[in-house]
């Protein structure tokens, strides 16, 4: 069995036009070797889009502490990556479902944000266009589920002591200037 440093989504990349990994994984001397390690690669040649909402209800918004990487353990908006075939709308719904189990009431765009991750030299590690709505609360009990570890709600006096990312902090205030609260 080989022994790999990094985890490779070879599904994701073989739809790319140049795919380094590729000629690693058919490389039988490579592949079966107890000493195999996949060279360290910036994988990412586009990046993905993700989806989110700042859930509302009263004065109240929602937020999910992260269980995945990027910004594991941290306080931020529900919401996920866009699936092929779904308008953002549609994603920002099913994401939201998924990671704290209620509907929503989208009521408008709030912001488009860059979510830029780089490594100590310089190459991009991580990089997501965030699609940012601002709903209201409709129904269903709210649990952390998929990729939330936790989920609970705020108010706009909570924000400073939270160490949220600035990007976050900007459309939560946003979201709250669209609905009058702010």
């Amino acid at each position: 069995m080989p022994r790999f440093c990094y985890k490779v989504s070879v599904k994701y990349h073989r739809y790319h036009r140049f795919n380094p990994i590729r000629k690693f994984l058919r490389d039988p001397i490579m592949q079966f070797s107890e000493s195999a390690v996949i060279p360290k690669i910036n994988m990412l040649e586009y990046p993905f889009v993700g989806v989110g909402a700042v859930v509302w209800k009263q004065n109240k918004f929602m937020l999910i502490r992260r269980a995945k990487h990027p910004r594991r353990g941290e306080w931020s908006i529900p919401g996920g990556r866009q699936e092929l075939g779904e308008t953002a709308k549609e994603a920002a719904y099913r994401e939201v479902l998924e990671e704290t189990s209620v509907q929503i009431d989208i009521l408008g765009l709030v912001d488009v944000v860059d979510s830029i991750i780089k490594d100590e030299e310089g190459n991009i590690q991580f990089h997501a266009t965030l699609i940012d709505y601002v709903a209201n609360y409709v129904s269903g009990t709210p649990q952390a589920g998929d990729d939330a570890a936790a989920l609970d709600w705020f108010i706009l006096e909570d924000l400073p002591k939270l160490n949220l990312w600035k990007e976050t902090n900007r459309v939560i205030y946003k979201s709250a200037a669209f609905k009058g609260l702010a």
